[in-house]
């Protein structure tokens, strides 16, 4: 901003100085020779100095326009008021965007344990999930249910620990009372007939 105000100023005394040297040269005398020299001197003091943009994705975009067919001054103004908000909202969104996609949580649903024949049944019976069962009751709601798909299905159902319910049935497997058979990840468990 320093080098562009001097380059203004330099601008703006050479334009004096070329307008004196032209009106004092109309003869040519020693004031004549002291304006050319002020304009030659202006001249080697503003070779190095270039216009340096302050603005330039501002000035990029008002030579867009130009060529687009717009007006400078309203193109300029719009980008001094847009500009410092659009930045920051991108990089905002982007971040929630990628976050989003680095860390899903997926929820399952809690009828995708269990079996699929008792799925109609089961979502029916969790309203019965409130109280505790003791080993004999839960035995005989297996056999009312005579097939379950999972362990944890049966822990939430009867509302006990999933050791205690593996345990239990891990038991009744031995004394032939249920059979159990793997389906994948989980076990189902049948009633014997």
């Amino acid at each position: 901003m320093a080098e562009n105000r001097t380059l203004s100023l330099n601008e703006e005394e050479l334009v004096q100085a070329k307008a004196q040297a032209k009106r004092e040269c109309a003869t040519i005398g020693p004031r004549c020779q002291q304006w050319q020299s002020r304009v030659d001197q202006l001249t080697r003091e503003m070779a190095p100095l270039r216009a340096v943009s302050v603005d330039p994705r501002g000035d990029a975009l008002v030579r867009l326009a130009i060529l687009l067919g717009f007006e400078s001054g309203k193109v300029r103004a719009i980008v001094a008021a847009v500009d410092p908000v659009v930045l920051p909202l991108f990089l905002e969104l982007s971040s929630i965007l990628f976050m989003g996609a680095a860390f899903q949580c997926r929820h399952r649903p809690a009828t995708e344990t269990i079996a699929q024949p008792l799925q109609a049944a089961t979502v029916n019976n969790l309203k019965d999930c409130s109280r505790v069962y003791t080993k004999e009751e839960a035995q005989q709601d297996l056999k009312r249910l005579r097939e379950a798909g999972s362990g944890r299905y049966l822990a939430a159902r009867w509302g006990r620990d999933p050791a205690t319910v593996s345990r239990w049935l891990a038991e009744w497997s031995e004394d032939g009372t249920i059979a159990r058979e793997r389906n994948g990840k989980t076990v189902k468990a049948i009633v014997a007939a």
